[in-house]
């Protein structure tokens, strides 16, 4: 049996039994709760699975299409996530990267310059026309 830990007053955990288990027993009375990572996948994925639940439930709730009114743009998941923060500064970083070894310069060159870890890009392919 785990040694007693009074004055434990709150847990982190994520969702593993052990865990659990191991804070009851060696702290009965403190309060356990889920780890921020574990918190918001577990949200995510209740989310997910809510939003799949009504699928159908969606064009009953949206207004009538005009005949007259412009077609809808259908946007891409890639087309809202360069849309965030960090979407914007991956694009940032991906124009310079690429814009600078087209100068000819190196790699690493251009990941210290950038302040960057040059393996995640160093075969990076040129960008195609359209995209990013």
């Amino acid at each position: 049996m785990a040694p007693r830990a009074p004055s434990v007053e709150v847990a982190c955990r994520d969702g593993s039994l052990t865990y659990r288990q191991g804070i009851t027993a060696g702290a009965p009375d403190t309060v356990q709760v889920s780890d921020r990572f574990h918190l918001w996948q577990g949200l995510s994925r209740r989310v997910q699975d809510i939003a799949s639940a009504h699928r159908g439930c969606l064009p009953a709730a949206l207004p009538p299409v005009s005949e007259a009114g412009p077609a809808p743009i259908e946007e891409t998941a890639e087309d809202a996530a360069a849309d965030t923060r960090a979407g914007r500064h991956a694009r940032r970083l991906f124009e310079a990267v690429h814009a600078l070894t087209r100068t000819g310069r190196s790699h690493s060159s251009v990941a210290r310059e950038l302040g960057l870890d040059r393996r995640p890009y160093a075969s990076t392919p040129e960008p195609v026309p359209g995209r990013m």
